[in-house]
């Protein structure tokens, strides 16, 4: 048997349940439906009032329970965008089961990412590397961050890039909707499309509070 660890392990311990296949999760939120479909559960959020993530000392203190009772491996969501020296100890507790640790930090360089999406003819909107505040740039642009998820990366009006893996993009209208899919480098399957609702906190504009899957 295996674990799950994300900010919200809902969506997959439910699918996988589908299957039969039954998994030990270890997330944030622990919602009803999550802790109905787990085998095992630990709650690994921080603690601070305000903030969603997942805090290191709790997950590793519960990955090394999930071993003790017998799991296997571990597969991880969202939230450990930059937390590499993180996993590399989980991988020391149980198999981490995901992309190589480089991979990640590939897809957290803007550069790499844009270039890639330039020779693969995918188009995206206007984005700039040099700038490092909101001055001289107009009210429809937005600060992100792709070591992020669920919208904790993206400012807008207020805030100054501090990290590498953070680029300036001027913000398009229209519905935002994200694509999941099985790729092997050569081949890719959609599997759904999913609809964001967000919310405001603070100085970020959208937080996502729930998809809605729609494959």
């Amino acid at each position: 048997m295996y674990v799950l660890a994300a900010l919200s392990g809902r969506g997959v311990v439910c699918s996988s349940q589908r299957f039969g296949c039954k998994l030990g999760v270890m997330d944030v939120f622990g919602d009803k439906d999550c802790l109905n479909s787990a085998a095992f559960w630990r709650h690994i959020g921080t603690c601070f009032p305000g903030q969603t993530g997942i805090d290191s000392k709790k997950f590793l203190n519960s990955l090394s329970v999930f071993k003790i009772y017998g799991f296997k491996g571990l597969i991880i969501g969202s939230g450990f965008e930059g937390k590499y020296d993180i996993l590399r100890q989980a991988n020391e507790i149980l198999p981490l089961y995901a992309n190589s640790l480089s991979v990640f930090k590939c897809l957290e360089n803007p550069v790499l990412f844009f270039e890639t999406l330039k020779l693969l003819e995918v188009p995206f909107p206007q984005v700039n590397f040099s700038a490092e505040s909101f001055e001289n740039l107009g009210s429809d642009w937005i600060l992100k961050d792709l070591g992020s998820s669920g919208g904790c990366g993206i400012k807008k009006k207020f805030g100054r890039k501090s990290k590498s893996s953070e680029y300036f993009q001027k913000q398009l209208p229209g519905t935002a909707v994200s694509l999941s899919f099985f790729a092997d480098g050569q081949n890719f399957m959609p599997l759904g499309y999913s609809k964001p609702v967000t919310t405001k906190q603070s100085n970020l504009p959208f937080v996502f509070l729930w998809f809605g899957w729609s494959g």
